[in-house]
């Protein structure tokens, strides 16, 4: 945690210095829960089960940091889900270019869900697969 926070302060230093510091959206995540085979080294989901290579909430649900001055507003927390699928089609949306035409994308923008206005999900249901096979779905 130290040296995430300390290469965190980098960061942000350097967009201020570059004078990117409004400019720049920052977005913290994680791909998935901590791998629990690896023992207590490993990491934790705290109160929810499982971790990493399940579909429980553990291995699922990970944290979301996002950073924009003058888009975010500090201290918003949102609950509605999204999923990091969505984070190729909202960058494209912020950059003002269209998501490709040849292949399915399955993630859809999540732009006003981050700056607030529009709190909702873009999503109907989630569905979670795990080695090929689906093994949940999620409305609401």
């Amino acid at each position: 945690m130290e040296e995430f926070d300390f290469e965190t302060g980098r960061l942000l230093d350097t967009l201020d210095e570059l004078g990117l510091r409004d400019n720049t959206l920052v977005i913290y995540t994680s791909d998935n829960g901590p791998w629990l085979s690896y023992g207590t080294h490993c990491g934790t989901a705290g109160p929810l089960r499982e971790g990493k290579g399940t579909c429980w909430d553990g291995g699922i649900r990970v944290p979301f940091i996002a950073r924009w001055p003058g888009r975010i507003l500090p201290g918003r927390v949102s609950s509605t889900p999204a999923m990091n699928i969505d984070l190729f089609p909202t960058c494209m949306r912020i950059a003002g270019l269209s998501l490709p035409k040849d292949r399915v994308i399955d993630g859809k923008s999540i732009l006003g869900l981050l700056t607030g206005e529009d709190p909702s999900s873009p999503h109907d249901v989630f569905y979670f697969y795990h080695q090929g096979q689906l093994e949940g779905a999620r409305s609401g």
